[in-house]
């Protein structure tokens, strides 16, 4: 889960680091942030759902 979040902000920093280059964002870097973020959501919601047992 850890590295899933670290290669969401690495994504994020290509991005800004495109932008900052050429003045345009880096779609991959974006892309690459979205779903890594979207897993660590999904892992977390998952957890939640699991601990409460009013869910089930």
């Amino acid at each position: 889960m850890v590295v899933v979040f670290a290669l969401g902000v690495l994504g994020l920093a290509r991005a800004e680091a495109a932008r900052e280059e050429n003045g345009t964002g880096s779609t991959v870097g974006l892309t690459q942030a979205g779903l890594c973020f979207v897993a660590c959501a999904a892992v977390v919601a998952y957890g939640i759902y699991l601990i409460v047992p009013q869910f089930h």
